[in-house]
């Protein structure tokens, strides 16, 4: 069966089809057409066929919400970077050892960008590097394994103008499966509710059970990324004759006691 460790580029825009090869296997490059699902919650992970079966473990894949940039080689200093436009997601290769890539962007001050980087998380060998630097070659931040062996950073835009992004191997190492991809996205407000979890190994007490003509009552965990204030519990398509009962959550607090009721009959 055909085993391929990595995809290049390793994600697309989802809905939109592309062409990507699948690097690694014994027998040589794989190349695919895929499509992409639109839907955000899909799982874009990708399994091969071929004549000689299918791959037992899904090869890595990110589905984005913005379009791709390849590298176009050579890109190896800040004269000849790869150009592209934010946002976007970054892919190339570090084909040699002591191969670096570059690609220039231009950012407007005040603009706080996610700057994630994908290398072991897609199958890749590679341990990257990140480096941002000034339109006059000045270096102002940098990262490295942030996410395990890849690198993150949240980066604030100083002042309007044109920037660089470097991207190297940590050992200076290279080959045709070190791939990555860089997906630079705005920081947006995130919100996220649910029942704390009192099990680490199961679903107890994660749903909520209400007898007829009584009472049940949970905790709602809400936690907030990158805004505050208070939180409003309001209830959507509750089961005929069930209710809840929330008071708003104070913007210093994160949990807050919610009773469901039902009714009689």
């Amino acid at each position: 069966y055909p085993r391929p460790s990595v995809a290049y580029p390793a994600g697309g825009k989802r809905g939109e089809q592309l062409k990507v090869q699948f690097l690694g296997d014994a027998a040589g490059p794989i190349e695919k057409q895929i499509t992409l699902a639109a839907d955000a919650k899909s799982d874009a992970d990708q399994f091969i066929e071929d004549g000689g079966g299918i791959t037992p473990s899904a090869v890595p894949f990110r589905a984005f919400s913005e379009g791709n940039v390849m590298e176009a080689e050579p890109n190896d200093g800040f004269e000849n970077a790869t150009v592209g436009e934010l946002p976007l997601a970054l892919n190339g290769r570090l084909e040699k050892a002591g191969d670096v890539d570059f690609f220039k962007i231009s950012a407007k001050k005040g603009q706080t960008w996610e700057v994630e980087v994908y290398g072991r998380r897609i199958g890749s060998p590679i341990d990257p590097v990140l480096n941002i630097y000034k339109a006059d070659k000045a270096g102002i931040a940098g990262a490295d394994d942030a996410r395990g062996q890849d690198s993150y950073l949240r980066w604030q835009v100083p002042e309007d103008g044109d920037y660089y992004l470097r991207i190297a191997d940590h050992l200076n190492q290279g080959g045709p499966t070190y791939a990555y991809r860089v997906e630079l996205t705005p920081v947006t407000p995130k919100l996220t509710v649910g029942i704390p979890r009192v099990d680490r190994y199961s679903q107890t007490r994660q749903t909520v059970v209400v007898p007829r003509g009584n009472r049940y009552g949970t905790l709602i965990l809400a936690t907030r990324a990158d805004f505050g204030g208070p939180i409003e519990l309001f209830t959507k398509n509750l089961i005929p004759g069930v209710t809840m009962v929330a008071k708003p959550m104070h913007p210093s607090l994160t949990l807050v006691p919610a009773v469901f009721e039902a009714a009689e009959d």
